[in-house]
């Protein structure tokens, strides 16, 4: 369902941008419950709103997440993983006499075992999926695979370092922080890891005196800037003036 509101078009197109970061699941989910047609509506609503305002693209984006927001809220869905839920009533808040009387001796030991269960079924997730990735897998990676939040499944995963199934191995960056160590199975054959900084140099150093070319004509073809091309050729392993020399004698 899509209505033209003519001048106001851009602003509700903006708005319905905002679907592309539902899950299909929550779609199907407001389909069945008869609300998908008033969530729609609600941004149709928003961008003719967003643009008698005169918000930008950026500002209209903000104020439908915001209304969004408070579509989910009033319709009893909660935000939990980067995504939103319904809150069922529970069987205790019907019947709270009946969960006193037979209930109360196994609450505890129930919620225990559903956490642990859970635990070590995302365990068990991470495992397998650094099974098939034999050349490693970021925290990163693991967080967009799992679309767990960072804190939860750096949880797991310190939990699965500590018991030696799996292993970390830190990376050489280039510039700026280094980047992430890479995670591996326990057991599993790790590849050399080649540093992105010797790589980067090792061709800079192969063009300017192998090929003969100058820092500007690298600087153009690799896109480096002229400190990092200096860097390179001054840090070959053999002197500059020593190297200039012995190509020179080759020739």
């Amino acid at each position: 369902m899509y209505y033209e509101l003519g001048a106001a078009d851009t602003h509700v197109k903006w708005c319905f941008s905002r679907l592309r970061f539902m899950s299909s699941i929550l779609k199907d989910k407001l389909k069945r419950d008869n609300i998908w047609e008033d969530f729609l509506q609600e941004l149709h609503v928003s961008g003719y709103l967003a643009w008698q305002q005169e918000m930008s693209m950026e500002e209209t984006r903000r104020y439908a997440q915001r209304q969004i927001h408070a579509f989910f809220r009033e319709y009893g869905y909660r935000r939990y993983r980067n995504s939103y839920i319904k809150l069922e009533q529970c069987f205790s808040a019907v019947f709270a006499d009946w969960q006193e009387r037979n209930l109360s001796e196994m609450e505890s030991s129930v919620e225990v075992w559903l956490d642990s269960a859970g635990d070590n079924h995302l365990k068990e997730h991470i495992l397998n999926i650094l099974k098939r990735k034999p050349e490693g897998m970021t925290r990163a990676e693991l967080t967009s695979y799992l679309e767990v939040s960072v804190k939860e499944l750096q949880g797991h995963l310190d939990s699965l370092l500590k018991d030696q199934r799996i292993v970390q191995v830190e990376r050489e960056g280039y510039g700026g922080f280094p980047p992430t160590p890479l995670l591996f199975i326990a057991g599993a054959r790790i590849p050399e890891q080649k540093s992105v900084r010797t790589e980067i140099f090792a061709e800079i150093r192969r063009l300017y005196f192998e090929e003969r070319k100058t820092t500007k004509q690298i600087a153009l073809e690799r896109h480096h800037s002229l400190r990092t091309i200096g860097k390179a050729i001054h840090a070959s392993a053999v002197p500059l003036a020593d190297q200039r020399e012995r190509e020179l004698v080759k020739v």
